[in-house]
């Protein structure tokens, strides 16, 4: 699954190696994040368009929010995860690289500590308990850097 935000992506065409990250693509528009319309229409046909009418608090509950609407979807998916919230800095968008363990938990953050960027390997992005840990946390207050420590506890059972 690839989840982006309308900050991430501006005005240029998707890195090709985001236009085939397997899976679903959702791309989030973030309210007072100046969104064009034209990034609506550009990628209407290649992403779900999740529009937010309120700001998240943090990445944690927009991630929660997504996995949530999108349950009765996730038994179809396959594949990685890829969450990416950064503005750009120039045309390239980041990517990574291809040793992506399937229990992989890689996190980014931002100086105000969100969440910016979120790999998951196959293994935790499709397990069937990931969309209902995502709703528990989502009624506690947690955290951007909590969520993923939490992440890679729980769900990260690579060892066990």
């Amino acid at each position: 699954m690839l989840i982006l935000t309308n900050t991430t992506l501006g005005r240029a065409a998707p890195d090709p190696l985001l236009a085939k990250w397997p899976g679903l693509h959702v791309l989030i528009i973030l309210p007072d994040s100046g969104a064009d319309p034209f990034i609506v229409q550009k990628y209407q046909n290649d992403f779900i368009i999740i529009e937010w009418l309120q700001p998240p608090k943090n990445s944690a509950v927009l991630l929660s929010d997504v996995f949530g609407w999108l349950k009765n979807r996730l038994g179809m998916d396959s594949g990685p995860l890829l969450f990416l919230d950064q503005p750009r800095m120039n045309d390239a968008l980041p990517v990574l690289d291809d040793s992506l363990s399937s229990f992989a938990v890689k996190a980014d953050f931002g100086p105000d500590s969100r969440l910016s960027r979120l790999a998951l390997g196959e293994m935790i992005a499709t397990s069937p308990l990931l969309p209902d840990f995502l709703q528990m946390l989502s009624t506690r207050d947690v955290d951007d850097k909590t969520l993923i420590d939490l992440i890679a506890t729980e769900l990260a059972w690579e060892n066990a």
